[in-house]
């Protein structure tokens, strides 16, 4: 089930914020990995001080406002480094 315009734009606030105030950002492809190892996973990175979003399918509902909040910051980054 995909979500309603609301549930989109939480999910895509939550996620600028995060990406707002990243050094990098990741994103890579976890389908078929057991919840295990998910969650000890999860654990390490919360102990590095990483953060670690899971958006399961929903980024596919999300690519688009997500590119766009991407390319905002990338403008963001490029505006304040001056080129």
């Amino acid at each position: 089930m995909g979500l309603n315009l609301e549930q989109k734009q939480a999910v895509v606030a939550e996620v600028a914020k995060v990406v707002a105030g990243a050094q990098a950002i990741i994103m890579v492809e976890n389908r078929g990995m057991p919840v295990a190892d998910m969650t000890q996973l999860r654990a390490k990175a919360r102990a590095s001080g990483v953060y670690l979003g899971t958006e399961e399918d929903r980024w596919d509902d999300l690519a688009g406002d997500v590119r766009a909040a991407a390319d905002a910051l990338l403008e963001e980054i490029r505006a304040a480094a001056g080129s």
